[in-house]
């Protein structure tokens, strides 16, 4: 059997290390990245919490702000620290968290 010459030699590696049968070759025009499926996380890290955005949060933190600012350009006075709304540890997503390398499914995408 004659292995396509695009394939990189990583990929052809790991196909001989699970078993799998080597392709054949085929004149559709395939790439390595063709082939490959489920990809997967680099790194263990994920978010804390399973809320999908922090969105609404930033933008009714940001408009808080803007109509702090606005009604302190009326009434003259200085405007707002910018850190003063939206504290981010307040917000839907809490950050993220090393899980470590022991939890294989944590780094499905």
């Amino acid at each position: 059997m004659t292995l396509p010459p695009e394939l990189p030699r990583a990929v052809l590696q790991s196909l001989a290390i699970f078993g799998a049968a080597k392709p054949e070759p085929s004149n559709c025009g395939a790439t390595a990245s063709d082939l490959m499926s489920r990809s997967k996380r680099k790194v263990p890290i994920c978010g804390v919490t399973t809320a999908p955005s922090d969105k609404a949060f930033k933008a009714a933190s940001h408009r808080q702000e803007r109509a702090a600012t606005r009604s302190a350009l009326v009434r003259d006075a200085d405007a707002p620290h910018p850190r003063a709304f939206g504290d981010p540890w307040n917000g839907e997503k809490d950050g993220k968290l090393w899980h470590g390398w022991c939890a294989p499914e944590l780094l499905r995408k």
